[in-house]
């Protein structure tokens, strides 16, 4: 795991298992951090070239971070998450565009930058998810 996470074991104590953390701030910080955002925006530039439309793309990239594959229930929520962002992005581009220049991470010319922006905003959400941080 990450150093940089919060809750983790002392290097001189020896831990069984690592912690589940359920504290705001780990939350924050990794929303916020630019090395997440930088994962988000290769992994969504790539899953976008690869599928070429968005909601391949998404069960693509879900898949790629979760290592399994998503219940419908969690399904629903991620593709109504990715609808409502795309909705904002697309009213808001200059928005978009913001996100995408997060780190040093350049984007595709031929990809679309709403779909890009709103694709790389929920791998930024999945990438928070515990199972994402931990792979226990």
């Amino acid at each position: 795991a990450p150093a940089f996470l919060f809750d983790q074991a002392q290097r001189r104590v020896c831990e069984v298992r690592t912690r589940r953390t359920n504290t705001p701030l780990q939350a924050l910080t990794l929303l916020n951090d630019e090395a997440i955002l930088e994962a988000s925006h290769s992994l969504s530039s790539r899953c976008l070239s690869a599928a070429g439309d968005g909601e391949t793309a998404l069960r693509l990239m879900v898949s790629e971070i979760l290592s399994r594959d998503v219940t419908n229930e969690e399904w629903s929520v991620i593709f109504a998450k990715w609808q409502e962002t795309k909705t904002y992005y697309t009213k808001n581009p200059d928005k978009a565009r913001s996100l995408l220049d997060v780190g040093q991470q350049t984007s595709l010319p031929s990809l679309d930058t709403t779909e890009h922006a709103a694709l790389m905003w929920v791998a930024n959400m999945i990438f928070n998810l515990d199972e994402a941080i931990t792979h226990e």
